[in-house]
């Protein structure tokens, strides 16, 4: 038997021997009882249930990290946000689901807890910012990991300083190894908890939390982000999505950009985290707002150290209860080997898809969901935190019922996941840039267009104002979708140049590549003599309209669709692919700039709690804007065909027309051409219809817009073309 498991099972024969009111998770509400556990928040394996938040808040959360404030006082502080923010509006909805401030409150709001991890000698002037939260109490997965997380970084500070903690190797193959006082002399970690209302509701054994707060709200729609964001729609609110409406949000978004402001001065978080759950999926998720180009690298650096560090928790795929009939141990070292996954089905017992990554927006197809205003694109969005950030959909079973071998398991993976996020911030400085190297000479076609906060939303928004953040102005945005090349010159060692349309003539004769994105240049015969010369001329979006004056391709041949994201199922034998992530399809996020997701692709969308007062259609549609190019044309022109694409012509369809197994296989042999190279002369045109659409203002966005939303598949693509390594 390993050690672990004797001290578990050692800590487990002495709760046996406690009275009978002592029998709940348990949590350790005094010395002498910490003393006697060996630790405040129990392992699983040795506990009962699920932490208690207890009535009115006062139960196992609380008097836990007020136990280990005491014991660690130089690296624990627990706070509320109503004292933070000395606003006694600042807490949840309660059951009788109306916030405070409102006339019809019966005062039931729960505290809205912050947990504060740090060294508190070490000031926090140069120290990275890290936040920690489980945005759905219906999956508490995250939070009894996450709470025994800051005890394992607070107990290794104090009492074995010389443990090691790491961020796995990355995309640079280079591991940062940290000790507990390393890491907190260089991160401040907030570890919250946004949902108090449907944690209470799965307080006591074989009781099942809710996803939602006491107004019926879903609790991981509360969170504002950048771009579009929920319009104040009953259907939608009454189907539990809303933005800037529902005090958790409110308060949490508040104090946390506060913090941002005052201590940070403007500086971004460094990472956020947000657990969630539960079976019979498992994936993790970086989130596509707010992203530039050298972000977007480093948040797939950060997804691929989480996929390794996830693997120590169970280094291999298998059937869960065979990993849980090695032992508790099986959590740490000893796991035998488990390759073979079998095929999805209805066992609860099964672990899909463990370290399985990609970007949030497209998960609709592997989860059933859309997403907007989550915690975990307010943690990434320029408007909020500007954060290296992630969503776990843990492997994990629901809230219900308590099964402590199991939960163990899951405990220990959050454990990695965060600790992988908390060297990751706290060697922040250590990491360097990632660069790529640029063999060609670039430029791209900039006519001067852009959107401004000018002709936007009117400001200050009506009927949006609260006691708790003030009234909602109309964030300030000036945004253009050129902006990405600008923004190369922090990834790329020759950053490309700014060709305006009285310039073309004279840059292109410096010029290996040159790209028009979304746009429309009026001497196309230029662009015709610079390909047919050797040039590469790359279209995106909308300028692949201009392809019947540069090519053997007619007009009807073009097509502009609607998509739930921009997506193109690709060719992966072909050279342009290699290196893509299985599940990669997705080419930009929509509502990062501007555009709704359609509401009815959400599985939440028939579970929200007042579904028998909401209407059956949300006034959402497929607003992603996808170009084509009819594949026989293309490919009778002399063109490669790398991804296509089969967007529905039902703006209210709920899927795309090809084959999909779930597990990141598309059917790449459809008639549109999306991605493609086609020779002409010397030169070629690569085509990506659906990569960087210019912003939209036509839609809510009252927290600003992003410039782009390019995604990591279609960033790699591109670079791959213009810096010559294809």
């Amino acid at each position: 038997m390993g050690r672990r498991l004797i001290q578990l099972t050692t800590i487990a024969a002495t709760i046996l021997l406690l009275a009978p009111q002592a029998l709940a998770t348990p949590v350790a509400k005094t010395e002498e009882e910490r003393q006697m556990y060996g630790r405040t928040f129990l392992e699983p394996a040795a506990s009962v249930d699920y932490i208690q938040f207890g009535e009115g808040g006062h139960g196992e959360m609380e008097w836990g990290f007020k136990l280990l404030e005491k014991v660690y006082p130089r690296y624990i502080d627990l706070t509320t946000v109503a004292d933070e923010l000395n606003n006694p509006n600042a807490v949840s909805v309660g059951v009788d689901g109306f916030p405070a401030w409102d006339k019809r409150d019966t005062g039931d709001g729960l505290p809205l807890y912050v947990t504060i991890l740090t060294d508190k000698k070490v000031p926090d002037k140069n120290k990275e910012y890290v936040v920690l939260t489980a945005g759905h109490s219906g999956e508490p997965c995250g939070r009894e990991g996450g709470a025994r997380f800051v005890e394992d970084l607070a107990m290794a500070a104090a009492e074995t300083p010389d443990k090691i903690f790491d961020n796995a190797t990355g995309l640079a193959d280079k591991t940062y190894e940290m000790t507990a006082p390393e890491i907190l002399k260089h991160t401040k970690i907030f570890f919250i908890a946004p949902s108090p209302d449907g944690w209470l509701i799965g307080d006591g054994y074989g009781n099942q939390h809710s996803q939602y707060n006491g107004a019926g709200v879903n609790s991981n729609r509360l969170a504002f982000t950048d771009g579009w964001v929920f319009p104040q729609d009953p259907t939608l609110y009454l189907r539990g999505y809303t933005t800037y409406t529902q005090p958790e949000g409110l308060a949490f978004t508040h104090y946390l950009t506060q913090i941002r402001k005052k201590e940070l001065h403007g500086r971004p978080f460094a990472v956020g985290m947000d657990l969630h759950g539960p079976l019979p999926f498992g994936f993790v998720l970086l989130h596509d707002e707010g992203s530039d180009p050298q972000k977007l690298k480093r948040m797939v650096d950060l997804g691929t150290r989480v996929k390794q560090n996830m693997e120590e928790t169970i280094p291999v795929f298998g059937p869960l209860d065979a990993v849980l009939d090695a032992g508790v141990d099986a959590t740490r070292d000893n796991l035998p080997d488990f390759r073979d996954v079998g095929t999805l089905d209805n066992d609860m017992w099964r672990l899909q898809g463990w370290g399985r990554w990609g970007f949030v927006t497209h998960i609709v197809d592997s989860l059933g969901y859309t997403v907007g205003s989550s915690w975990g694109g307010f943690f990434a969005s320029d408007a909020g935190l500007d954060a290296l950030s992630l969503s776990y959909e843990i492997n994990c079973r629901p809230s219900s019922p308590w099964v402590g071998a199991d939960e163990q398991v899951y405990a220990d993976n959050v454990r990695n996941v965060m600790e992988t996020g908390v060297v990751t911030a706290a060697a922040w400085n250590k990491i360097p840039p990632f660069k790529v190297e640029m063999k060609k000479k670039v430029g791209f076609y900039e006519d001067g267009a852009r959107v401004t906060d000018k002709d936007g939303n009117p400001s200050p928004a009506p009927n949006l104002s609260n006691p708790i953040s003030g009234p909602l102005k109309q964030a300030h945005y000036n945004v253009s979708n050129t902006d990405y090349f600008r923004d190369l010159k922090n990834l790329v060692d020759r950053a490309p140049v700014e060709v305006k349309p009285n310039g073309i003539a004279r840059a292109l004769k410096k010029l290996d590549s040159f790209v028009v994105s979304d746009r429309k240049v009026e001497d196309t015969a230029r662009l015709a003599d610079f390909v047919k010369g050797g040039g590469d001329l790359v279209l995106t979006d909308s300028a692949l309209s201009m392809l019947p004056k540069l090519a053997d391709i007619e007009a009807k041949a073009v097509h502009k669709n609607w998509g739930y994201v921009g997506y193109s199922d690709l060719d992966r034998s072909h050279p342009l692919t290699e290196g893509l992530l299985a599940t990669a399809w997705q080419m930009f996020a929509p509502s990062p700039i501007g555009y709704p997701l359609l509401m009815e692709r959400d599985s939440y969308w028939e579970s929200g709690t007042n579904n028998e007062d909401a209407g059956d259609s949300s006034p959402t549609l497929n607003s992603a804007l996808i170009w084509s190019v009819d594949r026989d044309v293309w490919e009778a022109a002399g063109g490669e065909t790398v991804g296509t694409t089969d967007p529905p012509a039902d703006r209210k369809a709920v899927d795309e027309g090809n084959n999909f197994d779930g597990y990141g296989k598309r059917d790449a042999n459809q008639n549109k051409t999306e991605i493609g190279v086609l020779p002409v002369g010397k030169g070629r045109i690569v085509i990506f219809g659906s990569m960087m659409p210019m912003p939209s203002e036509e839609y809510s966005h009252w927290f600003g817009l992003n410039a782009y939303a390019i995604s990591d598949a279609a960033q790699n693509m591109l670079l791959k073309v213009l810096s010559g390594e294809y």
